[in-house]
């Protein structure tokens, strides 16, 4: 079940607009051919391969097209109806190579794509260049390199019409790393443990957060709500390996804020990621912890090229978050 987003009106518009509501028209069809496809018979099989994995069903998609829209906001009349179909493609595609198994996902594209368009001669072009910006979305380049956006043609077209292609997939993997928060695990089956060990940090991870972009103000904003029991601080190690954790994927999400911006100015607005935690103990507020904030600001690096840890990075700008200090706070908490 597919309910329509608002993106996908503006892609119809925008398309509209510049072909023509005939020959705009069947460009959006060839989108909607393309989306019913994977919901009906890709999206939620790639759970039944990767029953550990966070989802990548169609509620993900959902949420990176909300995402994508979010951070162009009133910039979104700027694209022309073809760099907003290539996005919108790219976004549809740019996870279904997790059917075949996670590692190096998304070089696995193309024979889904296939599938979708019956090897079609007349869609060669655009395979190539949807497959090449979704492909962008993670990984690494041949050489080793996670800046594989430098790999993406600035500019590419398919049916003659000029596509922005290094900026659309700068628009994607951002709004794909976005894509947190509880929507994308099952709290029955995390407190359950019926996630595999080695997934089940990333689970938790997602269940205790919350993005916003905000682009009026300049910033995305991280929330995270951690609640912490009385078996937690008898073995300290979970807490502490998820506030380890939360460091990390904090400093990765900033840096991926930096660096996708580098590759297209719609994203400039974004000047800043700013982050609070809240602390509880057993559902109930800890005085001193209960909104934790610190901000970072604009660098440019490559991602994996900075080689301090995010814990190193958030303990700089903000002591509070020493995670001795953390749980030492919490104990005394819970012993009053």
């Amino acid at each position: 079940m597919w309910n329509k987003h608002p993106i996908e009106d503006d892609l119809r518009l925008a398309l509209n607009k510049q072909f023509g509501e005939e020959i705009g028209g069947s460009h959006f069809n060839k989108y909607i051919v393309a989306r019913d496809y994977l919901v009906n018979n890709v999206y939620d099989e790639i759970k039944a391969k990767e029953p550990s994995l966070s989802d990548h069903g169609p509620n993900h998609i959902y949420d990176v097209l909300k995402n994508a829209k979010d951070l162009l906001s009133g910039d979104i009349t700027k694209l022309s109806g073809m760099d907003l179909y290539c996005l919108c493609m790219m976004i549809l595609f740019h996870d279904v190579g997790n059917i075949f198994g996670r590692k190096e996902h998304n070089t696995q594209i193309t024979e889904i794509y296939n599938k979708v368009r019956n090897k079609d001669p007349r869609f060669n072009q655009e395979r190539r260049v949807v497959i090449k910006g979704a492909e962008a979305h993670c990984g690494r380049t041949n050489t080793g390199s996670r800046d594989t956006l430098a790999c993406v043609e600035e500019t590419e077209s398919i049916d003659g019409a000029k596509i922005n292609l290094r900026e659309m997939a700068a628009i994607l993997r951002f709004a794909d790393e976005l894509a947190e928060g509880p929507q994308r695990t099952s709290n029955y089956m995390l407190e359950s443990g019926r996630y595999e060990e080695s997934s089940r940090i990333f689970h938790k991870y997602a269940s205790i957060t919350n993005v916003f972009i905000d682009k009026g103000n300049s910033r995305i904003v991280l929330y995270y709500y951690i609640d912490i029991n009385k078996d937690d601080l008898q073995n300290p190690k979970d807490i502490s390996d998820l506030i380890h954790f939360i460091f990390e994927r904090i400093n990765k999400l900033d840096e991926e804020r930096r660096y996708n911006k580098y590759y297209t100015p719609l994203l400039n607005d974004f000047k800043k990621t700013e982050v609070t935690l809240n602390f509880s103990y057993d559902g109930m507020p800890v005085e001193g912890l209960d909104s934790i904030k610190c901000t970072l600001n604009d660098l440019y690096p490559i991602p994996g090229s900075n080689q301090k840890s995010g814990e190193e990075i958030l303990n700089s700008i903000c002591s509070e978050l020493e995670i001795d200090k953390l749980i030492q706070k919490i104990k005394d908490h819970e012993a009053v």
